[in-house]
């Protein structure tokens, strides 16, 4: 989502308030980990999936926090931001 967001030089961001949960997606990395960690503990598939949900969202909250302390650097150099 990086390359994503910052190939957008001059043009709006491609984030909105409305969509938490794509924000979010910007961590999916982690959440490799994350899911191979619950298998290995032998946690059923629905809560998996429920634990998942809740760390992207609790992601997208984290990316609005780093958005705000890189905002005034983004708006510099021509990057538009969520915030």
């Amino acid at each position: 989502m990086w390359n994503q967001e910052k190939k957008n030089k001059g043009k709006p961001t491609t984030f909105s308030w409305k969509e938490p949960k794509k924000l979010g997606f910007k961590a999916a990395p982690t959440f490799v980990v994350y899911e191979s960690l619950f298998r290995y503990a032998e946690y059923e598939e629905r809560k998996i999936k429920d634990l998942i949900d809740g760390l992207t969202y609790l992601s997208a909250a984290m990316q609005l926090i780093d958005d705000l302390a890189d905002a005034k650097d983004d708006l510099i150099n021509g990057y538009e931001t969520l915030i």
